[in-house]
């Protein structure tokens, strides 16, 4: 296989400058006066926007990505051994990706200065791998307790730009019984910085901050800046995988499904919101630059205001995350109404933490969406009969009792009050037939014609304290309320 892609993303931003909005408050000219007092929508009166638009810094990003790429994989029975029949895949591939970005960037003077800086490289990939099943009892050789056991070997070597990582997974599957199967896999992860992350032009903007070591907290004027990390590392990751299938003689047509996750992140390579170093500021005091403290300041035992933020692509400490899910399923017996078949999957968070450093204590995620929600529920029926089918999906998420990933100022700051963000659910319907027999004459032969209903009680998305309203990494399937379809499909 081959791949080429061109990527080009153009970004404009809004800043204001703060220097000459002195002179603007006291200008000798109303109409070249801001007065924040007025009503600006009296005849006559001068238009506040425009006095402001005065002040209006555009700082821009241009950027190209292009990436092209190769791979070459094949896989296949290998041999036959007591078990059955050992398989082998094996492949590679090879790629390289440029990238080239222009900023601008005004600073804040009486009169500005813009100053325009392009950053560009490139970066050449390769990787081969190997994976190997190995059947060691099968139905010619089961033994009790080993009705089957198949053992599962891969490597994986990577090379990208000047990082490179060989990384193995190591899987089993046993069968003790003909109604049980065990499951278990562990494997290293490796992931290089992309040039994207690594390579970004500078760029600066203005941001309203809270910073909990000052009263008030609300801190504006803080300039946030970002640029390249010319010395990342790549990130490293454990997973472990657990499961069993269950699929009970005396009950037909039930399975059962218990499945446990566990992954480990190492030293992520993330751009850390400005908010998360403030609140984390002994581990990032190098990054976060601090006015002088004012007499003021000095008075309350505060230090100075913070001024400048640097927020560089940064490595940063470990990621937890340990989940368990449930599925049953079930296909009803008896058939007088039609086949019906049960579906329902519970999936449990049961640790979501985020180390900022080695030998830190770990920031508990639990029940913030910065996490994965702790509960989270779905259930189905399927229903088919003759022509005529059917469907009925229910999905629950559970709540959130903090916003971190939706408005850092809201979750973190002990002066305003929290909205947790409460559970929500929803329902779809759908039903279909099938004229398998056409429509008229043999024309429309197999047409298949469905209607469905989502989100049967027009639930609403959860309030999240932002400027949209709602959570859209959450809750985005709630942003239509209810909505109908109406779908043809026809086999040619």
């Amino acid at each position: 296989g081959g791949t080429w892609q061109k990527q080009k993303v153009r970004q404009t931003s809004r800043n204001f400058n703060p220097t000459p909005f002195a002179s603007m408050l006291t200008a000798a000219d109303p109409a070249l006066r801001f007065n924040p007092f007025i009503d600006y929508t009296a005849p006559g009166a001068p238009s506040q926007a425009a006095l402001l638009e005065t002040l209006s810094l555009y700082p821009s990003l241009v950027s190209v990505r292009k990436q092209t790429g190769m791979d070459f994989s094949a896989n296949g029975d290998l041999m036959e051994v007591l078990g059955g029949t050992a398989k082998m895949a094996f492949g590679g591939s090879a790629g390289r990706d440029e990238v080239d970005s222009t900023t601008i960037n005004f600073s804040s003077a009486l009169v500005p200065v813009a100053t325009t800086t392009a950053v560009a490289g490139s970066q050449k990939s390769q990787a081969v791998f190997a994976e190997f099943s190995l059947p060691v009892f099968g139905k010619a050789n089961a033994r009790p307790l080993f009705r089957r056991l198949d053992l599962n070997v891969a490597g994986r070597h990577e090379e990208v730009g000047p990082f490179s990582k060989t990384v193995p997974k190591y899987g089993v599957s046993w069968t003790p019984v003909p109604s049980l199967l065990v499951r278990g896999s562990w494997s290293e992860g490796f992931r290089a910085p992309g040039v994207t992350e690594y390579l970004t032009a500078p760029e600066v903007r203005t941001s309203t901050l809270s910073d909990p070591r000052r009263t008030p907290p609300t801190t504006p004027g803080i300039i946030e800046s970002r640029g390249s990390n010319l010395s990342p590392r790549p990130e490293l990751s454990e997973n472990s995988f657990a499961g069993l299938v269950y699929e009970p003689a005396f009950v037909k047509g039930l399975s059962v499904q218990v499945n446990y996750y566990d992954t480990i992140q190492k030293d992520l390579l993330q751009l850390l919101s400005a908010q998360t170093m403030i609140n984390n500021e002994a581990l990032f005091a190098d990054r976060i630059t601090r006015a002088a403290p004012t007499a003021a300041d000095t008075a309350l035992n505060q230090p100075g205001q913070i001024t400048a933020i640097n927020r560089v692509f940064a490595n940063f400490g470990r990621v937890v995350n340990r989940s368990m899910d449930v599925t049953f399923d079930y296909r009803l017996p008896w058939e007088q109404f039609g086949r019906f078949r049960v579906n329902a999957a519970a999936s449990r968070t049961l640790e979501a933490t985020r180390q900022l450093a080695p030998g830190q204590p770990p920031v508990i995620l639990d029940d913030d969406t910065a996490s994965p929600p702790k509960w989270r529920v779905n259930a189905a029926v399927f229903w088919n009969k003759g022509d005529w089918s059917g469907s009925a999906f229910y999905s629950r998420v559970n709540g959130f009792t903090s916003n971190s990933a939706g408005n850092t100022l809201t979750a973190n700051s002990t002066s305003v009050t929290y909205y947790p963000t409460p559970a929500v659910s929803k329902l779809d319907v759908r039903v279909g037939y099938e004229f398998r027999n056409g429509i008229w004459r043999d024309y429309g032969k197999g047409l298949r014609v469905n209607v469905g209903v989502n989100n049967v009680f027009d639930q609403e998305p959860p309030f999240s304290d932002t400027i949209w309203g709602f959570n859209a990494g959450l809750h985005s399937q709630y942003i239509m309320g209810r909505a109908v379809e109406l779908s043809f499909v026809l086999p040619l």
